[in-house]
């Protein structure tokens, strides 16, 4: 069964008001919300098997706190297609990712990933600064295995069903 985990980079620093929006970089909030986050999905026994995020900054640290002491994952993609964009990129690029990834973290902004959330979820509802969303492909009870997945394009055409939404203020310390 497939998961996607939508999530909403970590908080970032607005203390050098002369960067590019791209270039900003984590705070230290940002710096300390993104391994709790790694470690809430690994009790919930979800680890992606491959990444898709943007290529600004702030995703690309996000996802590299969140790998520190974690399982390596097969594939890490960032690119500039989902840079402050939604639901209608990550379908667009999953339609080119391979049958063999179950669980993909894609790493995002609002307000297009706030949209993807509710969308897919059904669930409306704030996509804050570190927040994952977990779904799971809807199915019918038919299928079997991995072999059977719906391709992802499909898959994110939703509804999906939401197995957590994710926030570093309700995690344990």
């Amino acid at each position: 069964m497939r998961t996607l985990i939508l999530m909403r980079h970590a908080k970032s620093s607005w203390d050098t008001a002369e960067l590019d929006d791209h270039a900003r970089s984590l705070s230290r909030r940002g710096e300390r919300d993104a391994p709790r986050i790694a470690a809430a999905l690994r009790a919930l026994d979800v680890w992606p098997d491959a990444v898709v995020s943007s290529d600004a900054l702030r995703t690309r640290q996000t996802w590299r706190r969140m790998a520190e002491g974690n399982p390596e994952v097969a594939e890490v993609h960032f690119t500039r297609e989902l840079y402050l964009e939604g639901l209608p990129a990550l379908q667009r690029l999953a339609a080119t990712w391979p049958d063999s990834w179950q669980v993909v973290l894609a790493l995002g902004h609002n307000p297009g990933w706030e949209r993807a959330a509710v969308m897919l979820s059904g669930r409306a509802d704030e996509l804050t600064t570190a927040n994952a969303v977990v779904l799971t492909e809807a199915t019918d009870g038919a299928q079997a295995g991995p072999d059977a997945c719906r391709p992802w394009a499909e898959v994110l055409g939703g509804p999906m069903v939401l197995r957590a939404w994710l926030r570093p203020r309700d995690l344990e310390p």
